[in-house]
């Protein structure tokens, strides 16, 4: 069920309102408040309206039991771009300031305001456990659900600890890359600082501007053992697109309709025992990561790697 699209303010480091446009759907029928995964897009470009966004993870995870609330990022302007580069310090900032920075911000404010909506009299009473959220990202959004669980990042200049404590778990679906030929804030000690469960989906196809799945697999390997999990698609047919369940980007590089459609089944099939596992504490979960089921559900083209 989707409840209509609200609006939620905060007021940032320069002191202006950011509004951010974000839209709940939670499980029918259920007889007792339901974890909750928020949902980030990719993309630099930003999004005003949450409605169309992240219906197929929406339908996936509504049906495997959790509240999945779903937010539109928006993006700044030139003005907006420069009063937070002011605000933060350096005249100049680095690559994707805002991006960086508003991202892991706009997840806090919006569980904030999910907090007063599942206490008594909020429209989300009942509802929605709101101590029990994942945070679930798609490429820059993959790189704000590492931030919450505890990644640093450089940002304008300083590395930035931008973690929050009420995220329990996240999952980066096609995350940021790690290497000397990128510049992202990010390096090899960048997640040695994580410190919750935290799964990465990614692949061999899995390439967009200079950055191949092989940098965004190093993430994988920094993450400290026992918070890794990882996802590896050794089918090139799974593009960047793909990890966001897109099948089209799939079908792009030649895959047919068969084997497209088995990709996005391993990703939602391997996020939902992960959330399983590491939310609801499911002993059946843990046992299915633990076995070799999403390499068979994958045809052999899926290497699950977990802790």
């Amino acid at each position: 069920m989707a409840l209509e699209p609200v609006t939620v303010r905060y007021r940032d480091v320069t002191g202006a309102v950011r509004r951010v446009r974000v839209q709940a759907r939670v499980p029918s029928g259920a007889t007792s408040p339901a974890p909750v995964v928020v949902w980030s897009h990719g993309g630099t470009e930003g999004r005003r309206a949450p409605v169309r966004l992240a219906q197929e993870w929406s339908d996936a995870l509504v049906g495997a039991g959790y509240a999945v609330v779903v937010i539109a990022h928006p993006s700044r302007g030139p003005a907006e771009e420069r009063a937070l580069c002011a605000a933060l310090g350096p005249a100049t900032c680095a690559t994707y300031p805002s991006l960086g920075w508003d991202r892991a911000h706009d997840v806090s404010a919006v569980l904030d305001r999910l907090e007063a909506e599942a206490a008594p009299g909020g429209s989300l009473a009942g509802q929605i456990d709101p101590s029990l959220v994942v945070h679930v990202g798609h490429s820059a959004g993959g790189a704000a659900a590492l931030l919450l669980v505890g990644a640093r990042r450089e940002i304008a200049g300083e590395v930035r600890d931008l973690s929050d404590p009420r995220v329990v778990a996240a999952v980066s679906s096609s995350g940021p890359g790690v290497g000397p030929h990128l510049d992202q804030g990010f390096d090899d000690t960048s997640f040695a600082t994580v410190d919750r469960p935290h799964l990465l989906l990614t692949g061999v196809g899995d390439t967009t501007e200079g950055t191949s799945g092989a940098d965004r697999r190093r993430v994988a390997d920094a993450v400290p053992a026992s918070h890794a999990h990882l996802a590896w698609f050794t089918d090139d047919t799974a593009a960047h697109g793909t990890f966001d369940l897109d099948t089209s980007a799939c079908r792009r590089r030649g895959g047919t309709p068969e084997v497209c459609d088995r990709h996005t089944t391993v990703i939602t099939s391997v996020v939902a025992a992960f959330l399983d596992a590491h939310v609801r504490d499911d002993p059946a979960a843990r046992a299915w990561l633990a076995s070799d089921a999403a390499s068979r559900l994958g045809r052999g083209t899926v290497e699950l790697t977990v802790p």
